[in-house]
């Protein structure tokens, strides 16, 4: 290895600053193979390792995913994943457990990223390759699985579902919510958390305000998802709807302005969610003109008769409508609250 010169066909010495960086690097580069002596032998597999897909992490959902990896080495059956830090994170590894501590706010952060890239590393190259102890786990609420979601059911007291014989309840609502929920189950399991413990944990969870959290007031249920909306966020919202609890003679009640900022699939998209609301609901206010006409054709499309919808010019309007309408025991979802921009 030569550094001291400008190149291979070049004898002329490096001189000031080049010299100094020249040194400082083959300093750190002797450093490093000092310490890598220590995890020898071990044999080289990529470097700046660079994907990027679509990755299906359950049976709904689907997400763009991508990962930059610095380095990637075979240690005897197994494959190593390292991230050069140069900047604040510590490297500092605490017990496995406390990753998953809800009360633990000081976690590492790199070590959760580098713990989904190999996660990521493994789904997209289908397992092949990579000789692993580990036991894989599967989680679902439909499809079959190791832990696998029964007989949920949604109330004004939250869900509910069992897992073999287990009752569990909990205040965070929807199927995005319950899958991570069983994922949490899985791993205290694996750390032998007694199932009392489990429940009780899962019960206490509180939901993020305004993101299909719920209120029970004067008898009447709101599901409060107006933060933010999107058509997968909307289709989770309306499937809770859709599967609440009410009594004889109550109504499931939606109230929606649709999707905005969505480019050239917007009107698609809100005409979409008509159709999943006319499935869902058995009244629907749309808010706003913005996307009145695609969500109307959408509820037409969809089957709801035209006395089961009312189109609103404004919130104030969607109001005073459903105070006419409004009776105790029933449920009404707010999804989606328009930009100002937009009102």
């Amino acid at each position: 290895m030569c550094y001291n010169k400008l190149g291979e066909d070049n004898d002329t010495s490096l001189q000031g600053d080049s010299k100094a960086l020249g040194d400082i690097m083959l300093h750190f580069i002797i450093s490093m193979f000092e310490k890598e002596k220590q995890f020898a032998p071990f044999y080289f597999v990529d470097a700046e390792y660079d994907k990027s897909e679509q990755w299906k992490i359950n049976d709904k959902h689907t997400i763009n995913f991508r990962m930059l990896v610095d380095r990637i080495d075979r240690v005897n059956d197994m494959l190593r994943f390292i991230d050069y830090k140069t900047g604040s994170d510590g490297v500092k590894v605490k017990p496995i457990s406390k990753l998953f501590e809800i009360s633990n706010t000081d976690n590492n952060g790199a070590i959760f990223q580098l713990l989904v890239y190999c996660f990521f590393y493994a789904y997209i190259n289908n397992y092949k390759g990579i000789t692993s102890k580990c036991k894989i786990i599967r989680y679902a609420i439909e499809n079959d699985a190791d832990y696998k979601a029964t007989e949920v059911q949604y109330g004004s007291n939250g869900v509910s579902f069992k897992l073999n014989d287990e009752q569990f309840n909990s205040r965070l609502l929807g199927s995005g919510n319950l899958l991570n929920i069983l994922a949490s189950i899985v791993v205290a399991d694996h750390l032998e958390v007694a199932v009392n413990r489990q429940r009780n944990a899962i019960a206490r969870l509180q939901p993020v305000e305004h993101r299909l959290s719920m209120k029970v007031a004067n008898g009447i249920t709101v599901l409060d998802d107006a933060y933010n909306s999107n058509p997968q966020g909307a289709k989770m919202a309306l499937e809770v709807l859709k599967n609440f609890a009410v009594g004889e003679g109550n109504k499931r009640i939606v109230i929606t302005p649709g999707f905005v900022e969505m480019g050239t699939r917007q009107a698609e998209a809100n005409k979409e969610l008509g159709v999943t609301i006319a499935k869902s609901c058995d009244y629907a206010i749309v808010v706003n003109a913005t996307n009145r006409e695609a969500i109307r054709q959408g509820i037409d499309e969809g089957g709801l008769d035209a006395d089961k919808y009312y189109l609103a010019d404004s919130l104030n309007q969607a109001h005073t409508h459903l105070a006419q309408i409004l009776k105790a025991g029933d449920v009404v979802l707010y999804e989606n609250d328009l930009p100002d921009t937009f009102k």
